[in-house]
């Protein structure tokens, strides 16, 4: 057995100790979060089309921390009854999860097809939910766009999406609203444009190793699954490609040890474009991807990840238009959008960096969530990246601001230190623009307490600060911008630690670490609470329900509060955060029991202890 050679993680706050579910009001609601891509798997199955992530993953799996993909990933195409059932177990009313465009649209465009086996299993999951009495979260793009689209006109570069999207959150309203009464439209569309178009270890990638027009790796990044697959469809007869490939990959997962599933059918045309692509020719890129909204020639680096935000953007208020004309008046549900932002704590005192902090929270969270409530960009964006921006139209800015959303969806990680830079150290474009330095530590402490991931750093007081500031801001009906921010839910908050295979699961199980994580910041979301004026906190969703594919990061992290076992048939484990929860939302409300008591009461106790 291998022994542990960590160091147990300290207690940061001990005041929440004895904190339950009866702390926060009646009708809050706990749940937990999966997204599509990171936890479904089941690729090649059901009809499921191709999306960009299986693309990126496939053909550079050098992006991939350890060369792995999002094809299996835990399962849960098969085993989601199993998980609903432990949800059911613990407590939990509520799950949020991600409706995988490409599974139901494996061309993207509805023109194309729909897919009547990913219907059903959506389906199937959402009657399965409420048969257990949890409510679904329906998230509609958590990334995992079509690929087609991306190979017609570049995705969300290119304006074209915007009617494509909303033909797609429609047939989902169709489908699904009758039961479905919680819509989010768009997951941290922050961290699609920025990781995607920016840092760009998302889709599409880095541009040294992108075919601009194809998509294809570069010479000096050769895939030799493709090698092998371009010379065997060079000289085979198109009638019996598709199994070749099969056969291909097959070979080359073998011989490179990835996990290369092939997929058979949903997509059947992406192997004639395979062959325009070998063959040179290549008709399917649009004017409108070459050139971007604005019309240019050639679309501008500094300037595409202002063109992608812009486009998820007006996507977004097309689907809630779409939602709120048609759909919300019979089927009684509520469509919001979830965003995602650290908390940004001023370096020091200086009016310089007090300035810094509120612009770097205005180019995380206000970027997208000042356009969805009143139709314009934070002022500071205005005046630091007026060159680069995409600007709104008049009516475009008319669509946001008219469509309101009826909830926000906030994530929150960690906290990072701001402090103003005149002359960063970055390429033109988003970080130039910020004109900001983050740090982690001051005079040699760190923020918080370090996690799996160097990046995240455990700051519970962090999103105390976020709520009231957001309360403040956005909340207060007195401003003389009137923003009437809608109910908060907190959709994302959690932690991670390395993935460590000399452990066994019983030893990896003992997450103290996530425990105190969750401790904390429930703690310190229901002392904001108490604090904010205007605005509501109305749920609060656990990231993530079980480890998982973890983007770039691949399976060197686990966030699940439900371990996977990778290695044996990714058997299903409680953590010790899992039995905390259940506990949690078990506990009884001590001050109701003893009113019980004096009544004659009993109550159910039993089955309240059952877990």
């Amino acid at each position: 057995m291998a022994g542990r050679d960590t160091v147990p993680a300290p207690e940061v706050e001990t005041q929440y100790s004895k904190l339950t579910r009866h702390d926060f009001p009646e009708d809050f609601i706990f749940g937990s979060g999966t997204s599509a891509y990171q936890h479904e798997g089941g690729a090649a199955k059901g009809g499921r089309g191709i999306s960009v992530w299986d693309s990126f993953t496939m053909r550079t799996p050098h992006n991939i921390a350890d060369g792995s993909n999002g094809n299996e990933a835990v399962d849960m195409y098969t085993r989601y009854k199993e998980d609903i059932k432990m949800m059911k177990n613990m407590g939990f009313k509520a799950y949020r999860f991600s409706i995988s465009w490409p599974r139901v649209l494996p061309g993207g465009k509805i023109c194309l097809g729909v897919n009547q086996e990913g219907i059903d299993f959506y389906n199937d999951l959402i009657d399965t939910l409420i048969a257990h009495e949890i409510k679904p979260f329906a998230t509609l793009f958590h990334w995992d766009l079509p690929y087609p689209l991306e190979q017609e006109y570049q995705g969300f570069l290119s304006d074209k999406i915007v009617d494509d999207f909303r033909d797609f959150a429609e047939l989902c309203f169709w489908k699904f609203g009758d039961r479905v009464k919680y819509w989010t439209t768009l997951n941290e569309p922050w961290t699609y444009t920025v990781f995607g178009y920016v840092e760009r270890f998302f889709p599409p990638g880095k541009r040294q190793s992108l075919h601009t027009s194809s998509g294809f790796d570069s010479a000096s990044a050769r895939d030799p699954v493709l090698d092998t697959t371009r010379a065997l469809l060079s000289s085979l007869p198109w009638a019996s490609a598709q199994e070749i490939l099969g056969e291909v990959s097959e070979r080359a997962s073998r011989e490179t040890k990835r996990n290369f599933i092939v997929h058979k059918g949903a997509f059947s045309n992406f192997i004639t474009q395979i062959s325009d692509r070998i063959g040179g020719s290549d008709q399917s890129t649009s004017k409108s991807a070459q050139s971007g909204s604005s019309g240019q020639s050639k679309l501008d680096p500094a300037k595409e990840a202002y063109i992608v935000a812009k486009n998820l953007l007006l996507a977004h208020a097309a689907a809630v238009e779409s939602y709120k004309k048609k759909f919300q008046k019979h089927q009684k549900g509520k469509i919001g959008i979830t965003l995602v932002t650290h908390w940004f704590e001023p370096f020091d005192n200086k009016d310089e960096n007090k300035r810094a902090a509120e612009r770097a929270l205005d180019f995380m969270l206000g970027w997208f969530l000042e356009p969805v409530l009143c139709g314009e960009y934070p002022e500071s964006m205005m005046q630091y990246a007026s060159q680069n921006i995409a600007k709104f139209s008049e009516n475009e800015s008319e669509l946001l601001k008219s469509n309101k959303i009826d909830f926000l969806g906030l994530n929150y990680y960690t906290a990072n230190y701001a402090k103003h830079d005149p002359n960063p150290h970055a390429e033109e474009g988003y970080y130039k623009d910020l004109k900001l330095e983050f740090l982690d530590e001051k005079d040699g402490k760190k923020i918080g307490e370090p996690s799996g991931s160097p990046m995240l750093f455990i700051v519970p007081w962090g999103i105390n600060k976020l709520l009231k500031y957001v309360d403040n801001k956005y909340g207060d009906k007195k401003c003389a911008k009137k923003y009437n921010l809608p109910d908060i839910y907190i959709t994302e908050n959690g932690i991670c630690d390395k993935n460590d295979y000399k452990l066994t699961p019983c030893e990896a199980c003992a997450d103290k670490m996530r425990v105190n994580y969750y401790r904390d910041h429930l703690g310190n979301i229901l002392d904001a609470m108490k604090g904010m004026k205007e605005t509501k906190v109305k749920g609060y969703f656990v990231w993530s329900w079980c480890d998982n594919f973890e983007w770039k990061d691949g399976y060197t992290f686990r966030f699940g509060i439900i371990y996977i076992d990778y290695q044996n048939h990714l058997t299903r484990y409680l953590k010790d955060s899992a039995t905390w929860f259940s506990k949690f939302l078990a506990a009884k409300d001590e001050g109701k029991e003893k009113e019980e008591k004096k009544q004659g009461g009993d109550g159910d106790g039993d089955d309240d202890d059952e877990c």
